[in-house]
């Protein structure tokens, strides 16, 4: 199994979990020094080996994938997790910003997901993981450019799994809510409305992005962990026919029940109002 970006945040954790659940897991990422301590042996039949893996650049791509099959002989899967998170009002960001997100969220999976495709294809067996978000389908204010690399992301998997389906390789989308490591990496709680959305005091935008902050600051007490994403990459690889879709908690999976029932002007006024943003 080739797991992504395991030098950080949820890489790191599913090449452990998967380790421990049995799988033979070739670590991916930028920075082998992070990944040195990923312990070697894990449970039985279990194996951690790290690699370096920049995902921006089709060699490094190219060569983790033989390194996989030089190692275990076979490609069980590959667990996407890498990303970045940009958030700010759209008038705002120039195009070297949407540019940057839609490398790192779009071009970047779909870059290695082309090459691990015809090895999947031929084996006749296989599964594809891609860690999406909830922002995917569903866009929040000041989030334009990494909503739209989402639903790029999700539409990638979508095709893919049609396509690939006839020849018995899974494709696996799994949607986590707000999660901590991806926002940032110093404290969460304490970042402020500039930090977090990247708007000025002086910005018409500015009375939105504090309310949206104050909301930010309530939830991510409840985000979802890394643990809690390696452990839902789990389920998708151990089951026999995996769903096409898997959320880590049930409130994203409400969230996203009611984005699909519902109206979206309804919504939309719901998202106003929690997020202290209707002009009452």
């Amino acid at each position: 199994m080739l797991v992504t970006d395991a030098d950080h945040g949820v890489g790191r954790a599913a090449a452990i979990c998967l380790g421990e659940a049995g799988f033979q897991v070739l670590a991916g990422g930028e920075d082998l020094s992070r990944m040195s301590d990923l312990p070697r042996e894990t449970a039985p039949g279990g194996l951690i080996e790290i690699t370096s893996l920049t995902t921006a650049d089709d060699a490094s791509c190219a060569a983790a994938l033989q390194r996989i099959q030089t190692l275990f002989g076979h490609l069980h899967g590959i667990v996407w997790t890498g990303g970045t998170v940009r958030f700010g009002p759209l008038e705002e960001q120039n195009e070297d910003v949407t540019r940057a997100v839609m490398e790192a969220n779009v071009h970047a999976p779909w870059r290695l997901l082309r090459l691990g495709t015809p090895i999947l294809r031929k084996q006749g067996s296989g599964v594809l993981v891609c860690v999406s978000s909830a922002a995917g389908r569903l866009a929040l204010p000041l989030s334009s450019a990494y909503s739209a690399s989402r639903y790029a992301l999700e539409g990638l998997c979508d095709a893919l799994r049609l396509e690939l389906s006839f020849f018995g390789v899974h494709v696996v989308l799994v949607e986590p809510g707000l999660l901590r490591e991806r926002v940032t990496t110093s404290a969460p709680e304490s970042l402020t409305s500039e930090e977090l959305f990247g708007v000025s005091s002086d910005s018409a935008y500015g009375r939105m992005s504090n309310s949206m902050t104050e909301a930010y600051h309530q939830l991510i007490r409840r985000a979802a962990t890394p643990e809690d994403v390696a452990r839902v990459i789990e389920t998708a690889l151990t089951v026999e026919e995996p769903r096409a879709r898997y959320t880590v908690s049930r409130r994203t999976a409400a969230v996203l029940w009611a984005r699909k029932l519902l109206p979206d002007r309804l919504v939309d006024n719901r998202l106003v109002k929690a997020m202290g943003l209707s002009g009452d």
